[in-house]
């Protein structure tokens, strides 16, 4: 799961490089931002344009840290 709340104050600029990293486990990824996240553009197009490559993970970027969590949960629900 990658909950991005990202700011000007903290970028957190390696976790563009986690994301596209774990998007080999595309069907095993959750992930969600707030949507006054700082400079998230750039995740939100390698996310949907990974759909292509694999188009069996979730397709949604969740907006709400709770949305994003109960994703998860459900996400790890269905591999037990």
């Amino acid at each position: 799961m990658f909950w991005i709340p990202r700011t000007r104050e903290l970028i957190g600029l390696t976790t563009n490089f986690e994301l596209g990293y774990w998007l080999r486990e595309r069907d095993r990824l959750i992930y969600g931002r707030p949507d006054d996240a700082y400079r998230v553009d750039y995740l939100d197009v390698l996310w949907v344009k990974d759909l292509e490559r694999n188009p069996r993970g979730d397709r949604t970027i969740y907006r709400t840290l709770p949305d994003t969590v109960d994703a998860a949960l459900r996400l790890v629900g269905s591999l037990v």
